[in-house]
């Protein structure tokens, strides 16, 4: 388990808050066979949905825990804005979004109305805070009112945001580094692929700050290296 201190990512995060006894049973529950064959006739479906319930009902009781935990100010999520608006602030996410929230877990990001947060963690609240109405969500067209969390001095974190973009344009970067002599791809020319999309997606009219080409160079390789490790290159 995790310690107030240590933030857990998304992804990670029902099995390290949520209850043991609820986590056992939805991973019992994937342990039962399903047959691999595409269901072809009307039987096949109902025994398939037949075998998949208990699953899907042990992830429900699941994810009702972790809402709920979220809801009685237990654990806090925070995470980079990177749509509507480009924020470089790590933003805490109010207890009173809850019911809106939309996780994407294997991307460790969550969507509230048409803002989208990535590099999203979960720890456990140190101390209970009074926490914004409903009127703090997200505009339809601007940033979202989160809670500002206090960051050490110093450059800016881009790491998320060149993560977002990799991840976006994957199975294309594949593409190109599989005709590469090199085995992988060439940094200066994705680096400034990555910026292309960076300042096209975020304008600055909006006060956002796209990091320079030669920031994201210097970072592209461990954070490629990182995503290739989880997502096997294509063959």
């Amino acid at each position: 388990m995790a310690s107030d201190e240590e933030p857990v990512e998304l992804r990670k995060a029902v099995h390290t808050f949520c209850d043991a006894t609820l986590f056992r049973e939805w991973v019992d529950a994937c342990q039962i066979p399903v047959p691999s064959s595409i269901p072809r006739t009307e039987a096949d479906f109902e025994r398939l949905r037949e075998l998949t319930a208990p699953r899907d009902e042990a992830w429900k009781r699941l994810i009702a825990d972790f809402r709920r935990r979220i809801a009685a100010s237990e654990i806090v999520l925070e995470g980079f804005q990177v749509r509507p608006v480009l924020l470089h602030t790590r933003s805490q996410f109010p207890t009173a979004w809850e019911p809106l929230l939309q996780f994407e877990w294997e991307r460790n990001a969550v969507f509230i109305r048409r803002a989208e947060f990535v590099g999203v963690t979960v720890r456990r609240r140190i101390a209970k805070v009074v926490q914004p109405s409903l009127s703090s969500l997200p505009s339809q067209d601007g940033a979202a009112e989160t809670e500002a969390v206090p960051r050490r001095r110093g450059r800016e974190n881009f790491a998320p945001l060149i993560e977002a973009d990799l991840k976006a344009h994957w199975d294309e970067i594949q593409a190109k580094t599989n005709r590469a002599s090199t085995g992988e791809p060439l940094w200066s020319e994705l680096a400034r692929t990555v910026h292309k999309h960076l300042v096209r997606q975020h304008s600055r009219r909006d006060g956002s700050k796209v990091p320079h080409e030669q920031t994201i160079r210097k970072h592209l390789p461990k954070i490629y290296r990182r995503l290739l490790s989880d997502k096997p290159a294509q063959k």
